[in-house]
């Protein structure tokens, strides 16, 4: 009973302990999440002077026409309808040059591009209505850009249409299909026969950059010198290319790709579903990776706490409860060390730093209580192990829980077979 009492009592203190720490561990990860929403307000300063996300969206012809509807009792009243004209082709070459700002501790992914936007739209456009020409309201028309952030705009858009240049103002006539962008008054559209158009276009923006595929045969070619690009959207590059210097990308799509006519009325569809284009990818940052290690804090507390009682067991120490507590208080504060250390710098290596900084913090407490050089190198040699393993666990993805269970296996059959011939019952 004696025996029951003593290692029945220590495993439930321990077990207990190793809950206790779970308290700091979630307000280690509070502390993750409250960086990490620093970061983004660092982010968004930034960005909300130079440019966020970037969306081109058109060009498209918006032509309103008058419509009679018979109220009865001879009472007639008129309505104005907007019907929406996409380009027959659509051509995009652009030039897209990153840059990196800083904010404080923070780095910002900026861009600079140089749009080079030219198509058509089909010369028979009036004959898509059916109300007398009297009714179709041609001096109201508008052709319309959507630009998804009006402040990236660098400077004045020069565009034509029919070969004449045409003088672009900010906002739209009407937000049917786009909530913001650029537009221009259509002057003599009826006696025009030339319905193609060029926009030249200097746009700062952040993050990514998308484009509408609003035309009947789209093409867009996008080069840039960011080198670890992330091809988004409804629809991938078909061909691409990746080198030291940047990257190189074509899209091609088809009409026939996308769910929407070439024309309409009023706000029937959408067109920002078949949005695509490149995201200017950064690997998982700190507070992404911070937040992975936490999430293998418990299983790093229980191997440790193992670990420190088997060594106990079988060299026949007594190690008290508070022992065990700062230990687990050490494995805590490693987590605040990686989050610090990594926000100046790479966090490879400010994770090999704070595991170093533990793994020798540990190894000399565990001399002090055993005793014992060999016995504290041994546990080091263990420690580091343990860190190393659950490095290489955070940089798996696809492979993580084969690695993890795989690893729980060997720990749990280590343990065993350590643990194998000792007498429980006659401790």
């Amino acid at each position: 009973m004696k025996a029951i009492e003593g290692v029945n009592l220590k495993l439930i203190l321990i077990t207990v302990l190793i809950l206790v720490i779970l308290i700091p561990m979630t307000m280690v990860e509070s502390l993750v999440t409250e960086r990490e929403d620093r970061k983004f307000e660092a982010v968004s300063e930034v960005t909300s002077k130079w440019g966020t996300q970037q969306v081109v969206t058109g060009p498209i012809i918006t032509i309103p026409y008058k419509t009679y509807h018979d109220n009865g009792d001879a009472d007639i009243s008129e309505r104005v309808q907007y019907r929406h004209f996409l380009p027959e082709s659509l051509v995009i070459n652009g030039i897209m040059n990153s840059t990196i700002r800083e904010r404080g501790i923070y780095e910002v992914a900026l861009y600079n591009s140089t749009l080079s936007i030219r198509g058509n739209f089909p010369s028979d456009l009036l004959r898509q209505f059916e109300v007398p020409p009297t009714d179709i309201m041609l001096d109201s028309a508008v052709l319309s850009l959507g630009i998804s952030d009006m402040t990236g705009i660098q400077k004045g858009i020069e565009a034509t249409l029919g070969g004449t240049t045409i003088t672009i103002e900010p906002g739209l006539g009407n937000k049917d299909i786009i909530s913001a962008g650029v537009h221009s008054k259509i002057i003599n559209l009826h006696s025009q026969s030339d319905l193609s158009f060029t926009f030249e276009l200097d746009l700062n923006g952040s993050d990514s950059l998308s484009f509408t595929p609003v035309a009947k045969t789209n093409s867009v070619h996008l080069e840039s010198d960011w080198k670890t690009p992330s091809f988004n959207g409804a629809f991938l590059p078909t061909s691409h290319e990746l080198g030291s210097s940047g990257f190189t990308s074509e899209w091609s799509v088809l009409n026939l790709n996308r769910n929407y006519p070439q024309w309409w009325d009023g706000s029937q569809h959408y067109v920002s579903d078949s949005n695509f284009g490149v995201n200017l990818f950064i690997a998982a940052d700190l507070y992404t990776q911070s937040n992975r290690a936490i999430k293998y804090a418990l299983l790093f507390i229980v191997f440790t706490f193992a670990i420190i009682f088997c060594t106990e067991i079988l060299h026949k120490n007594i190690i008290h409860p508070f022992q065990y507590l700062l230990v687990g208080l050490a494995i805590s504060i490693f987590y605040v060390l990686l989050l610090s250390i990594s926000e100046h710098m790479n966090f490879d290596l400010a994770y090999w730093l704070s595991s170093f900084a533990i793994i020798i913090l540990i190894g000399l407490y565990t001399k002090s209580i055993f005793k014992s050089n060999r016995i504290a190198l041994v546990i080091m040699a263990m420690l580091a192990i343990l860190y190393g393993y659950f490095y290489t666990l955070m940089q798996l993805e696809d492979f993580a829980l084969l690695v993890g269970s795989i690893g729980l296996f060997v720990g749990l059959a280590a343990i065993m077979y350590i643990t194998k011939k000792i007498d429980w019952y006659t401790l």
